[in-house]
């Protein structure tokens, strides 16, 4: 039992200081505390509100199957030197099937994510996630309440924006599953201690 100047360790069950942020023997993070795994996530911003799979792969097929489709018949019909009209049902089915593997491929790649981060030092981890954020080459879109929209500088495809709210002890980011993954790595690589739940 821990006395008031005192407190247990939930990673390694040892006796520490009640005012450690941090366990000293395992290095477990103690100012977090316990998040409730199934409450649903309020967004504060329509903008924070994550974009089904259903509906990137449906964007992804629209915007490549027919161009793709069309395309390949033409150059086809260009290089055999039949009529486009003749060849076009072959480029069509082309098209299909190269929107299917894309919009597959890319609705597990782009399909937004949340991702709650739990922090001890709001300052701080503020500061080290506009440092990742530039680094990744993102700018400040657009700013409503307490949650801020980033985009890349340059524009490189539909979905790769990243959302974050920032409230007293957790943020929570938005963002395409590929994009989410490099920012909490490059992020584990500071110095801000944080919890992915």
């Amino acid at each position: 039992m821990a006395s008031s100047d005192a407190q247990i360790c939930p990673g390694c069950a040892e006796t520490i200081e009640a005012t450690a942020r941090e366990c000293p023997l395992c290095g477990e993070l103690l100012a977090f505390g316990k998040a409730d795994r199934h409450q649903p996530i309020e967004f504060e911003s329509r903008l924070m509100r994550p974009r089904s799979p259903v509906r990137t792969f449906a964007i992804v097929f629209a915007l490549s199957a027919a161009p793709m489709g069309i395309m390949w018949a033409w150059l086809f019909a260009l290089m055999q030197g039949q009529p486009f009209g003749r060849i076009l049902p072959f480029g069509l089915g082309f098209g299909v099937t190269v929107g299917l593997f894309l919009g597959i491929q890319m609705a597990y790649l782009l399909t937004q994510v949340v991702r709650v981060v739990r922090f001890t030092d709001r300052i701080e981890f503020s500061r080290n996630l506009d440092a990742v954020i530039a680094k990744m080459r993102y700018i400040e879109a657009v700013k409503e309440n307490e949650a801020v929209i980033y985009k890349p500088r340059r524009r490189s495809g539909a979905g790769v924006a990243i959302a974050v709210q920032i409230d007293a002890r957790q943020a929570t980011l938005v963002g395409p599953r590929m994009i989410m993954s490099g920012l909490l790595k490059l992020l584990g690589k500071t110095d801000c201690r944080f919890k992915v739940e």
